[in-house]
């Protein structure tokens, strides 16, 4: 008999055709979370670079009009959106002068990024603050400029210090901050490579 026939005959046994599809499904299963962890984490980073150019834009707009430009964040559910306000009478801008009318409003409200992209917040997980490297506590605000939403930008450079923080809503975390006086713009993210804030 030749090899050829000898092969012909022995076949594949059920128990065989069981061990290669476990494998294959192990495999996919893993190629699966992993494609899922990068598609998370490349969405966290588009978000944050969008929420940085929107305060760099902005500056930008400050300094070109001559007067202060404020973004103000807020949220409808869990879905956030973004406003641009003009200063009305030469003081900054200020929430109360934006209700009355006095600041006015020059761009949105719009979409601070598409659903799905990433959120506006902590990770379920829990994230260290990145100045005293404690947890954060339960109820904390994931947008912070002082005690408003708002960010405002001088004609000089100066802006609002605060930060916004964004989730994967897994356990990867970014922060857009905002430096105050310098009117710097940087981006960090938590959990990327361990849990530490890395640049």
């Amino acid at each position: 008999m030749t090899p050829v026939a000898m092969m012909r005959q022995r076949g594949v046994s059920l128990l065989e055709v069981v061990v290669v599809l476990a494998i294959a499904g192990l495999f996919l299963t893993i190629s699966s979370f992993a494609m899922q962890s990068v598609r998370r984490r490349t969405g966290l980073r588009a978000a944050a670079g969008g929420v940085r150019h929107l305060l760099m834009k902005a500056n930008s707009s400050s300094v070109s009009r001559g007067s202060h430009c404020g973004v103000r964040f807020f949220n409808v559910g869990d879905q956030w959106f973004y406003s641009v306000y003009e200063d009305g009478n030469g003081n900054g801008i200020y929430s109360e002068e934006i209700k009355r009318g006095i600041d006015k409003l020059i761009e949105g409200p719009k979409p601070l990024f598409e659903p799905g992209s990433a959120q506006v917040g902590f990770p379920p997980s829990g994230i260290v603050d990145p100045d005293t490297n404690r947890p954060f506590p339960a109820g904390a605000r994931p947008v912070q400029f002082g005690q408003s939403n708002l960010c405002s930008f001088s004609y000089y450079g100066a802006c609002t210090p605060g930060t916004i923080y964004l989730t994967d809503g897994v356990s990867a975390a970014a922060m857009v901050r905002c430096s105050g006086a310098g009117g710097r713009i940087r981006i960090r993210f938590y959990g990327l490579s361990g849990k530490t804030w890395s640049n």
